[in-house]
Formats: structure tokens, sequence, C-alpha cells
């Protein structure tokens, strides 16, 4: 090969060369370790320390108004209605002792009258007797003889006559009961139910003409769970003094009224096994007096109860759950027991009285340990409103 040839074949070769040696340190070059992303930091939230405390809850219940007497006025004697109170009709308001209806009494004082006569004429017979007797008595003295029979001295025919007396005045008391009958009245204020007769209708005796009811004191019957008995120092039986506030509305209006409960239901009721305490209302009349049949609902007070908390109910998570934050700045699911929920507020027992640090922020995937970074809070007492 010519020289000429080996100069025009170098540059290649020494091209050739380079791009080997540069292809062998390319491979001969360790590849980069991966490095892990950086943790994510810990979630922000907002929470409120809370102390619990000793609580007295105020127990909801419900029930429907009721009279706590009613009754069915009949009459005692019978006749025509010849008068009736203008109250006497559905709804109608009375006093006690008042005439609602009138019965015509003719009849009855014509007995009155009749019945003096013979309690006179009983006394005459009497007077007349005992004068009789006294004559007897002297006749036998004057015949000297110690001893004289009941007979001679008219001892039985005086007995007669004193009740034949006895027989008239009873008559006549009878007569002057029945015509105070005729006039048909309420042994308490209330008012009516429902009427069944009424003027110029005969009714007889033991008839029943109106259902009234006492307006004074009404009544509620208060079904009560074995949870809400368990928050109550409510014992099965009567004698009971537990004041309660009952809260009615009717249309637009509402109102408060004071009870009192004084007894509990002879019996548990075996379907929904729920226990009845009977709340009493003096009822005024008046435009926040309580309405028969009204629904109402009651507050009665709970025993004090130790290491409560009350919290918003959306600071109650499913199943009862309660984020709380520990020392650490680390989340703890708490399982805790609801007492009462009521108008949005959950009342929640506590396993002590120490101080709890509760998330109020939402957390989208909460883990039992992981770790929060808490923005600062206050302490609060046993109730967060």
């Amino acid at each position: 090969m010519s020289n000429q040839r080996l100069k025009s074949l170098l540059p290649a070769a020494i091209l050739i060369g380079a791009m080997g040696a540069a292809a062998i340190i390319a491979t001969a070059r360790s590849a980069p370790e991966p490095t892990p992303p950086p943790a994510p930091p810990p979630p922000r939230v907002d929470t409120i320390t809370m102390i619990p405390a000793t609580t007295v809850l105020q127990v909801r219940a419900q029930g429907t108004v009721a009279p706590r007497r009613q009754i069915d006025l009949a009459a005692q004697v019978g006749g025509r209605i010849v008068h009736a109170s203008p109250y006497y009709a559905p709804g109608g308001t009375f006093a006690k002792d008042e005439t609602l209806i009138q019965i015509e009494a003719a009849d009855y004082e014509i007995a009155v009258v009749r019945a003096k006569a013979r309690v006179a004429e009983a006394r005459q017979n009497l007077a007349t007797e005992r004068g009789r007797g006294r004559q007897a008595k002297r006749e036998w003295r004057d015949l000297g003889s110690a001893e004289a029979n009941d007979l001679f001295l008219r001892k039985p025919q005086l007995a007669a006559a004193e009740a034949q007396l006895a027989a008239a005045e009873g008559e006549l008391r009878q007569a002057e009961l029945n015509l105070t009958r005729t006039e048909i009245k309420a042994p308490f204020a209330g008012r009516i139910l429902s009427i069944n007769a009424n003027l110029g209708q005969y009714v007889n005796a033991g008839s029943a003409v109106a259902s009234v009811y006492d307006a004074e004191v009404v009544e509620i019957a208060l079904p009560l769970s074995e949870r809400q008995l368990g928050l109550l120092d409510l014992p099965l039986g009567d004698h009971l003094e537990l004041p309660v506030t009952v809260h009615a509305t009717l249309g637009q209006k509402s109102w408060q009224r004071q009870g009192v409960i004084t007894r509990t239901a002879a019996s548990i009721d075996e379907q929904t096994r729920f226990a009845h305490a009977i709340a009493e209302v003096r009822n005024p009349s008046g435009s926040e007096a309580l309405a028969i049949g009204q629904f109402v609902s009651v507050d009665i007070p709970s025993r004090p109860l130790e290491n409560v908390l009350t919290l918003p109910e959306n600071l109650i998570h499913p199943r009862n759950t309660l984020w709380v934050v520990d020392e650490q700045n680390r989340l703890q699911l708490h399982t805790v027991t609801v007492l009462q929920a009521i108008n949005g507020k959950v009342a929640i027992q506590a396993d002590s009285s120490n101080p709890l640090r509760i998330v109020t922020s939402y957390l989208a995937r909460p883990l039992d340990g992981m770790e929060l970074a808490p923005n600062p809070d206050q302490a609060q007492s046993g109730a967060l409103l």
C-alpha cells in the first residue's frame, strides 16, 4: 500500500477509535441512584381544648295534653230541660258549682210540700201518743200498782209514732234533695267537651247530659326510653315533685309553662318498652293555656352527670368517633358514648376529667396516629356552643 493511501485512511481510523472510546466510557458510567420525594408536611388543623365538667342535661320528651279529671255529667232525676247556661256548648267554660242545666222543678217542689205535710202529721201523731202515754202512766199509778205492762203504757204505739216521724222526715230530705238535683252542676271549674242533651229535651235519671273536664290542671304522659331513664333520678312510683318546662306551639306562637312530674305509670309498655312519667301543669285560662290534645315538648332536668362534654354534632364523626390530638400532636380516634343529641348539640360522656384537644377542622383521610400540626386554641369548659 502506498504512503499516499495510508495518509488518507488515518483520519477515519482516529475518528472510529475516538467513538469507540466514548462508547466504552459511556457504558462504564454508573446509573444515578433514585431519591425519595420529600415527605408532605403534617396537616394543619384547628383545635379546641375542652375540659369535661359535671352537667345537668335537659332530657327532652314529648306528649299530648290531656285532662287530669274528665267526667260525664248525668241527670240524677228525670224531667224536661227548661234552662241551659249560655256557655252550655262544646268548648264552653264554667265555674265550680255553676248551674249548667235546669230540669223542670214543679213536680219536685210539690213532692217537698207533700213531704212536709207528712212530717207535720207524724209530729202531731207523736205528740198525741206521748200524751196518751203520760195519761196511761197516771191511771196506772192511781190503781196503786207498782208495775205496768208496756202495752198499757202505750210504749209500742209511741215507738211506732217516732218511727213514722223519722220516716216522714227522711222522705222530706229526699224530696228536698231531688229538688236540688234538678240543677245539674259540675264539682269543679272546667270546660265542656261535648253535650248529649239540650234545652227542651226530656232526660231520664242516670242519663249522661254532657262530658266535661277540669281545666285548671292538665297532665301530660311522657314516654321515656331506657337511655333517658338512665339520665334521670326518677324512681318508678308516685309522690314525685320533679319540676319540668313545657314548650308549646300553636300556629306561629310559642310559649313555655312550668309543670311538675308527680308520678309514673303503673307499668312499662310491653310493646315499646317505654316507661311513662306523668307531668301536671296548672292551666289558667288565657291565650297561653294548654289545649286538650295539643302536642308539646317537655324538658326534664337530669341528675348531675360527671365528665360531660357538650359539642356541636358535626364534631362527632361516623361510629360515634371524636378526633382528639394527643401530647405528641398525633391523631387519636376516640369512640365516645353519646348521652343526648338535641337541637344540633351532642352531649358525650368522657372517660375522665382530663382536658381534651378536639379537632374542629375537616380531615379527608383521618388515620389513627397520624401526625398533625395544630393551630393555637383556647381551653373551654364542658360545653361548646
